[in-house]
């Protein structure tokens, strides 16, 4: 990000006492908020201080949803129309097997929370809705992908990694109104639970709408 909030944000936190004056500090400034650009502001939002207030509530996007009227990043990015393209931009570029690698337990769970996060944040609604349609279908061929990436080595990631990007293709499938999702909904309305308020579902659900992803990306000509 830029210097000024860097500088800013150091001078101002040393003088705070209390535990709201914090969450409040984290702020960005209204006079740097709408000057940010896009790729620092996500950078910003992804490095949130206290980003374990995701795990506070019952699941992570209604830690998210208590989150963002905290922290204004968040809420300035959900406007921004190209927020989807540059967090597609980390996405792509984002190898789940690199875990595999990681000496401890703590890089592990730190490797695996930041891309969930990553994913949660892509798989906002108002996100996904400023993706051009090529973009989306980009997007839905990456988080089938990273599905079956990260099921081959589940044990790393457990079911709570497999729903983030599965809750980013099903929202994607709602929004270009799939057949297959919506008889798949007809059929279970725990999925489409899932779809909104994020609740957990069983791992045979979660497959059934990567399923579905992938066969609407055999109608548009992806393999």
């Amino acid at each position: 990000m830029g210097l000024s909030y860097t500088l800013w944000y150091t001078s101002v936190w040393g003088k705070l006492k209390t535990y709201e004056e914090k969450i409040n500090a984290y702020n960005i400034p209204d006079s740097l908020l709408k000057n940010i650009s896009t790729k620092d502001l996500v950078e910003t939002c992804l490095n949130y201080p206290d980003i374990i207030l995701l795990m506070s509530r019952d699941n992570i996007q209604q830690g998210y949803d208590i989150l963002k009227p905290i922290f204004n990043g968040f809420s300035e990015l959900e406007k921004r129309e190209d927020a989807g393209t540059e967090l597609i931009k980390l996405y792509q570029n984002i190898d789940p097997a690199e875990i595999v690698n990681l000496k401890t337990p703590d890089d592990r769970g730190i490797f695996s929370f930041n891309l969930t996060f990553l994913e949660l944040l892509l798989a906002q609604k108002t996100i996904l809705q400023d993706l051009s349609e090529k973009g989306r279908i980009n997007l839905l061929s990456l988080s089938t992908s990273m599905y079956k990436k990260k099921i081959s080595i589940i044990k790393y990631y457990a079911i709570f990694g497999l729903t983030t990007p599965c809750l980013i293709s099903g929202r994607l499938l709602e929004i270009q109104n799939s057949e297959l999702l919506n008889q798949l909904i007809l059929n279970n309305p725990n999925i489409q639970m899932f779809l909104d308020r994020f609740f957990i579902t069983k791992e045979d659900d979660l497959d059934k709408i990567i399923k579905a992803g992938l066969e609407y990306l055999q109608t548009k000509g992806y393999e």
